[in-house]
């Protein structure tokens, strides 16, 4: 009787650290039926690889045209065969080569940007107030429809933050405990273009996400649908979940839950005041 093995289970981090090799048609077949099991059930995995797709067809279509210099060409095959030489006794995997012509072809069309684009500033660009508040609402939602693991599962606030700190480019704060909260691990996300800790807790049967992020390129909205702590937050509900938006210095709290607006108003007063 043939032993049939189960397909892994990837989290959103998993994709993102695979979408290069599944562009590439690159992955065992396992990982990329796990990929599309994934990408079936989580809309901002989607939109990532979409994105991806899109960027290097927009490259390959830019560029096509393009003759960089013969000696850039020198330099990469240099490299590349530099690269074949130190790895020669290393056994080789499939995708080694697919990634390095993905590096010869990312590193032809920057030379090529980096032509067209000298002298000009590099200007970041905003999030639409809309995006601001309906995507982590969207995350949590996809999240507990899809039925994925947490990428840790504690109770404990402080090994919680020491998880996270080397995985997000800002000092997270200590998760936040409160009476009515009931940690039970986290997750790291990743939306509006950086790494984002996701605190897990469940309250009266309700889910809760508190996304943490860096207030980098985000404008709050101007006016404050609610107050926390003196700080003006925002408020949306939608379909059954509500989303509490929030800054506190540089960080950007953002709460969301499966739980009426009002409620969850007063659950983020508690957790501002643990964390102010």
């Amino acid at each position: 009787m043939t032993r049939q093995t189960s397909a892994p289970t990837l989290t959103c981090h998993d994709v993102r650290e695979r979408i290069e090799l599944y562009l590439d048609q690159a992955l065992p077949q396992a990982e990329s039926k796990a990929m599309l099991t994934h990408l079936l059930v989580c809309a901002h995995c989607r939109a990532e690889v979409g994105v991806a797709e899109a960027l290097e067809k927009h490259l390959r279509n830019a560029f096509r045209q393009e003759a960089p210099p013969h000696q850039l060409w020198s330099r990469i095959a240099a490299d590349l065969h530099a690269g074949d030489l130190s790895s020669q006794n290393v056994e080789r995997h499939p995708h080694v080569w697919r990634l390095s012509r993905r590096r010869a072809i990312a590193a032809s069309a920057l030379f090529a940007v980096a032509a067209v684009l000298a002298g000009r500033r590099l200007m970041t660009t905003g999030i639409a107030r809309s995006e601001l508040m309906q995507t982590p609402l969207d995350e949590l939602r996809s999240f507990v429809d899809s039925g994925r693991p947490l990428d840790v599962e504690t109770t404990d606030p402080g090994q919680l933050r020491q998880w996270f700190m080397p995985k997000v480019n800002f000092a997270p704060p200590t998760p936040p405990t409160t009476s009515d909260l009931s940690l039970v691990g986290g997750r790291l996300c990743y939306f509006f273009r950086r790494r984002v800790a996701a605190y897990m807790y469940h309250a009266d049967g309700h889910v809760l996400s508190l996304y943490i992020m860096s207030d980098r390129d985000i404008e709050m909205p101007s006016s404050g649908d609610a107050t926390l702590g003196g700080r003006p937050a925002a408020v949306r509900e939608l379909d059954g979940f509500a989303h509490i938006l929030w800054r506190d210095g540089t960080l950007c709290y953002s709460l969301v839950s499966n739980q009426p607006a009002d409620r969850l108003i007063q659950v983020a007063q508690a957790i501002a005041m643990a964390t102010g």
